[in-house]
């Protein structure tokens, strides 16, 4: 196998153990009655600019 090749399927691994994190943390803010799509759109809200310049 190459280093390309060994790379390729590490990064493979990784991201799926991240998306079985992902999965189980948006489980656990259900379970605790708390909506990740609502989460997401505070996110939106405070990251847009509040200063106008002029």
């Amino acid at each position: 196998m190459s280093i390309a090749e060994n790379e390729i399927n590490q990064l493979k691994k990784k991201i799926s153990e991240l998306e079985n994190e992902n999965r189980l943390l948006k489980d656990r803010l259900s379970e605790a009655g708390i909506s990740y799509a609502d989460i997401i759109n505070a996110e939106d809200f405070y990251k847009s600019e509040k200063y106008n310049p002029e």
